[in-house]
């Protein structure tokens, strides 16, 4: 049970073994982002490749996420992770699916790291009976148990966008993140409960990769919204120390299909608010996420998300022995995942003119401790 478990704690950031306080002379240290130039440089299948450490501990993951008008969403993931030099590299697989009457379906399961086949040079992952692969215009995910899973196609309608630019770097800390597929249309069929259920609709898919994650945050936050011209990317990440910048954020925005803003952590201002206590875990998850941003050609940004409906609160120490749950809550990480509908306004202003729309999202929010 606690071999089994320890995936769920690598999704969050956290392993076991890995106590001890951040040197606190780290803090002062400033992040480092990548170089302007890495972030116009296209995406090609190699930087969609499985990148695997055998060195040191680290965490990657392959999302799907996708919503129709009829009410369903869908979040897929694909995790690799070498969670300890004792126990090594692991390979998880976890589906999320919520209906349009509220209810949830979820379930992830881990293997051993001889189950998985993965190729060097292109997004291509076999796990038992669930794949993914992916080239940077199309791709295929399928999860499947007995009664329940997913097989989904999608086309991308946007082109990838690294986000931060390329590599966040804090110390020997590193972060990735690829949206491979910022815009998809997504199609296929999920099988609930044996059932078999038609999916047409929208979608986002993305790679991270993470070194020394569980030194890395406190807090991540995860937006995709979209309209019939708009599409938008937030996120938030929150150092577990103090570092410059306080707060990571990150802002990109496309109109039709093409980016018109790629705004870097320097030039965004974040805040949160009507933050709301969950009494099960003890944290207050923002309502009311506000980003403003200015972008070289002299236009300023303004992107307001309000909270519509919370689809999922996961406790993602709930598999675990209560013994180890409790012990690891009290003196180490809290982790805990919330899931959001999120309704999204948007104004642009450019020489005098502004426009503004609205439009309809799905978040996440991840908080590893107080």
């Amino acid at each position: 049970m606690i071999r089994n478990s320890i995936l769920f704690l690598a999704l969050t950031g956290f392993f076991l073994g890995s106590w001890g306080p951040v040197r606190s002379a780290e803090a002062a240290r400033k992040v480092r982002f990548a170089k302007r130039s890495l972030g116009s440089a296209p995406i090609t299948p190699k930087d969609l490749a499985l990148k695997k450490v055998t060195s040191s501990r680290y965490t990657e993951t392959f999302s799907l996420w996708a919503w129709n008008k009829k009410g369903w969403s869908v979040f897929g993931v694909f995790l690799i992770a070498r969670v300890h030099p004792f126990v090594g590299t692991r390979v998880g697989v976890q589906l999320s699916v919520y209906d349009p009457q509220g209810r949830v379906y979820h379930k992830m399961q881990e293997f051993k790291v001889r189950h998985l086949i993965a190729k060097k040079k292109r997004l291509f992952l076999m796990v038992a009976k669930h794949y993914l692969k992916s080239g940077v215009q199309k791709g295929r995910m399928r999860i499947q148990w007995d009664k329940f899973g997913l097989d989904l196609q999608f086309g991308t309608l946007l082109k990838g966008v690294r986000l931060y630019g390329g590599p966040v770097r804090l110390g020997r800390r590193r972060f990735i993140g690829v949206s491979f597929g910022p815009r998809l249309e997504v199609s296929g069929t999920l099988n609930i409960k044996g059932q078999s259920v038609r999916f047409d609709g929208i979608g986002h898919a993305e790679r991270s990769w993470q070194n020394v994650p569980h030194k890395m945050a406190r807090r991540w936050f995860n937006l995709r919204a979209f309209n019939k011209d708009y599409t938008v990317l937030a996120t938030e990440l929150l150092p577990l120390r103090e570092w410059r910048p306080r707060s990571i954020p990150s802002l990109s925005i496309a109109y039709k299909d093409k980016w018109v803003v790629l705004a870097r952590p320097e030039h965004i201002q974040y805040a949160v608010r009507q933050k709301k206590h969950d009494k099960k875990s003890g944290y207050r998850v923002p309502q009311y996420i506000r980003y403003r941003a200015k972008v070289p050609n002299g236009a300023s940004v303004d992107v307001i998300i309000k909270a519509k409906r919370r689809l999922h609160r996961l406790d993602v120490l709930s598999h675990i022995p209560g013994w180890l749950r409790n012990l690891v809550q009290r003196l180490i990480t809290k982790p805990f995942m919330y899931r959001y509908e999120n309704q999204v306004k948007l104004k642009i202003s450019h020489k005098g003119k502004t426009q503004r729309t609205q439009l309809m999202g799905m978040s996440e929010w991840v908080f590893l401790n107080p």
